[in-house]
């Protein structure tokens, strides 16, 4: 069986390594790849000896999150909970960048 997982968290490539060795170390899981890019995740699993809950458990032990995304979303994009939260992180760093440019000009 195939699922694709939307990841949070990762900051580096690194981190998507992480994630991908996690994933792999799952009992059944035969293939992981995970694309940092559109933080994503492709699984290829066998639902007789894991399920996406135990998966999402091993991505989480890791430190990230991870949840599965409909096929809709694929199709269309990001929800609307998802854009939100995106900008709300954006206005943070946003907010983040400008403190740190007026500390350093001081």
């Amino acid at each position: 069986m195939d699922i694709t997982l939307k990841l949070r968290g990762m900051s580096c490539a690194a981190c998507a390594r992480s994630i991908e060795n996690a994933v792999r170390s799952v009992p059944g899981v035969s293939k992981s790849s995970v694309n940092f890019g559109v933080e994503q995740a492709n699984i290829t699993y066998d639902p007789q000896q894991t399920d996406v809950r135990s998966i999402q458990d091993a991505v989480a032990a890791a430190g990230y999150s991870a949840q599965p995304i409909r096929e809709q979303e694929l199709l269309y994009g990001d929800n609307d909970a998802e854009r939100q939260t995106r900008q709300v992180e954006s206005k943070d760093l946003t907010r983040k960048v400008w403190t740190g440019g007026v500390i350093s000009a001081i």
